[in-house]
């Protein structure tokens, strides 16, 4: 069984430090490496990988309580400073909202942190869900798309930028199509903590791109929007 935070945020909710005994291996993913979650996952890290969401949004409209760019790369030295390995680390720019003003964030992001140390760099696109719409208007702010995907031309618009990364990082696409498509649960991350004889057969439950293992189970049980508050 392969562990992950997608019910919130494992950097505000260490809930997740109770489960590690009921699986092989741990996705933590969160947008706030805070003091008690960095003390936790080095104490852990022989069995755990983690995504740093980082969007560039941090402290905007967008994401009203989440740190900025800058505090969480802080953040992320101080994890790797205190032991922490960092080829176990993912930087995830997720979600990106390809337009202008987002592709601009999301690469001054990619910059920031090229000199952690960090190689593996993740990405995916806003999916415009109806509550994510509902959320855009009520806090009135204008729809980047009407679209569930953005137009296809934006998405080429801000992939021929990430170009420019390739070789800096190892890039990776979450629920993707194109090349780089991988899942965020993979055999990568087993053979990176040196544990075998897991079985990453999907059969693609939550959607047709999604290639995450069938043996996969959620580490927090949070059903409502996180503290972040992000839109």
């Amino acid at each position: 069984m392969i562990g992950v935070t997608e019910r919130g945020d494992a950097g505000l909710d260490m809930s997740w430090a109770n489960l590690l005994d009921k699986v092989d291996f741990a996705v933590l993913i969160t947008k706030n490496p805070t003091k008690g979650f960095i003390e936790r996952a080095v104490i852990h890290k022989d069995k755990v990988i983690i995504h740093i969401t980082c969007t560039g949004y941090g402290g905007t409209n967008i994401e009203p309580a989440v740190p900025t760019k800058e505090k969480v790369k802080d953040a992320v030295d101080n994890l790797i400073a205190s032991g922490f390995p960092v080829e176990q680390l993912v930087l995830r720019v997720e979600p990106v909202i390809p337009t202008p003003m987002g592709i601009e964030l999301a690469l001054g992001v990619m910059g920031l942190f090229k000199d952690t140390g960090i190689t593996r760099l993740r990405y995916s696109y806003l999916d415009m869900y109806s509550h994510v719409k509902d959320r855009f208007k009520k806090n009135k702010i204008s729809l980047p798309y009407d679209t569930f995907y953005p137009p296809m031309h934006l998405q080429k618009e801000f992939e021929k930028h990430v170009e420019d990364y390739r070789g800096i990082y190892d890039i990776e696409v979450c629920a993707g199509i194109n090349k780089d498509s991988r899942p965020c649960l993979s055999k990568k991350d087993s053979d990176i903590l040196g544990i075998t004889g897991i079985d990453f057969t999907s059969s693609h439950k939550q959607r047709k791109t999604c290639g995450c293992p069938d043996i996969k189970m959620d580490l927090l049980s949070n059903k409502t929007q996180c503290p972040h508050r992000c839109i």
